[in-house]
């Protein structure tokens, strides 16, 4: 029980301790987390309060041995990082990443010093990313294109789409739109990371519909940091074993950059 009383305090000063940080975070103006692109030059943006004189960054919690990786005080540059040209820093005291790698997806610890000489400490979490080539979800039997019609005998009872060099990862789910709540067919998917990026893939399984003339089929992607510019990509199929014969027609008129509605009479397939 004794044990119990002597550590109850130690925890709380912890606690303590930890909220303190969050709110050192918020209060100097940064972000606990940004999110920079490998291979260019990012900023950790934060805005310090009046009285800010100077900041020591830190890529680590040891810092009792490993020195800071910059040094700012009073409009003066140091530091190994700064010696090297790996970092850099602007007047306001964010630091500048000059060449992002995946190196720098770490804690970035920061301790700011005012006119008051009182010292705060807080931190900034990096997140890195890469941009894929195709700005969709690739579709193999669309030929690069990110929606097209097929007929059913041009394409094999799987397809597949793909997205190619991203990072974070991106998943591949396909859907049935047709089903209510958009139904996952996702036969496989499949993520290789090369230590880098990731690529990733999904198949499903293309089943001929009896009732309908059309199928629709979409591959559908998961993507937090909106690396994407579209996150659908879409595949309509005619089921050439429909029977169409009887089919009615009608011709429509809209005028050009209108909105369009098509309706159709209830109770038709």
């Amino acid at each position: 029980m004794k044990h119990l009383i002597y550590e109850m305090p130690m925890i709380l000063g912890s606690l303590t301790i930890l909220l303190a940080l969050f709110t050192v975070a918020e209060g100097n103006g940064c972000e606990d987390q940004q999110i920079v692109e490998i291979g260019r030059r990012s900023i950790l943006n934060c805005s310090f309060s009046e009285g800010f004189v100077g900041v020591l960054w830190y890529n680590s919690t040891n810092f009792e041995d490993d020195p800071p990786i910059l040094v700012f005080q009073h409009s003066e540059k140091s530091g190994q990082g700064y010696a090297s040209g790996e970092f850099d820093i602007l007047p306001s005291g964010s630091l500048i990443i000059n060449d992002v790698s995946i190196m720098h997806e770490t804690v970035f610890w920061f301790l700011k010093s005012s006119i008051s000489k009182i010292r705060k400490m807080a931190f900034v979490k990096v997140i890195t990313y890469v941009k894929p080539s195709a700005t969709f979800a690739v579709i193999r039997e669309c030929n690069g294109k990110q929606h097209c019609f097929l007929g059913s005998s041009n394409i094999s009872s799987l397809l597949n789409c793909y997205v190619n060099n991203a990072r974070p990862k991106i998943k591949l789910f396909w859907i049935d739109p047709f089903h209510e709540e958009d139904k996952n067919v996702t036969k496989e998917h499949s993520t290789d990371d090369n230590g880098l990026t990731f690529s990733s893939a999904a198949t499903t399984e293309y089943l001929p519909s009896k009732k309908y003339f059309l199928s629709l089929l979409a591959c559908s992607a998961t993507d937090p940091l909106m690396l994407l510019r579209e996150d659908i990509s879409l595949v309509l199929i005619q089921n050439e074993a429909k029977f169409v014969g009887n089919m009615e027609t009608l011709k429509l008129y809209f005028e050009v950059g209108t909105v369009a509605s098509l309706t159709c009479p209830s109770g038709s397939e």
